[in-house]
């Protein structure tokens, strides 16, 4: 029931994000210049106080620009979709925590390529553990455990774009998450614009 209810306010929250975007864009302004992009990222672990260490992190994202220009100083709407897992294990016990961070905020970008943001970030977590081996030293047993959750914070960041041929971008990107549990990540990117 837990499970269901969070995820029932994560949908309604997403899809209000969604329609404000929509009605903004489509009520006042033109079309947008659209920026897709995919991205590798490192990720810290500080959730488990180095006890993972880091993992490799794969995402999606897109900036809405109604200026319309690429390469002068400005705001665009940025939102992005992250898939991180960490996993460890000893004789018996195997860990595994994933996280699966949106962030929904902007990004202001400078003449000289240089970019600076700041959002919300929501973030889906699952721990599971399992357990096989003795117990009491006497009898073989085994056991699995899991939790999910949803956190929120904020999280700033900074990066830099260049310019390729044609519409294609790349560039390098670090976020530093702040909520319940702090990490940071660090990672390039690929992008086209539409």
């Amino acid at each position: 029931m837990y499970y269901e209810d969070n995820m029932n306010k994560l949908i309604w929250f997403v899809a209000a994000i969604i329609c404000i975007n929509v009605a903004f864009a489509e009520g006042t302004l033109a079309s947008p210049l659209v920026t897709i992009d995919g991205a590798v990222s490192l990720s810290s672990d500080s959730y488990w106080d180095d006890e993972f260490g880091n993992t490799i992190g794969y995402g999606v994202g897109a900036n809405l620009d109604w200026s319309k220009t690429k390469r002068d100083a400005r705001v665009v709407m940025r939102t992005d979709l992250s898939y991180e897992k960490w996993k460890n294990s000893t004789t018996y016990t195997t860990w595994s925590f994933t996280k699966i961070p949106l962030f929904l905020g902007v990004r202001f970008y400078t003449p000289w390529y240089v970019f600076i943001e700041g959002g919300l970030e929501v973030v889906y977590e699952e721990w599971k553990s399992s357990y096989t081996g003795p117990l009491f030293g006497i009898l073989s047993t085994g056991s699995n455990n899991s939790s999910r959750s949803y956190t929120a914070g904020f999280a700033p960041g900074i990066g830099v774009e260049f310019p390729l041929s044609g519409n294609m971008t790349c560039g390098i990107h670090a976020r530093y998450h702040v909520g319940p549990d702090f990490h940071g990540t660090l990672g390039g990117f690929v992008g086209y614009h539409f």
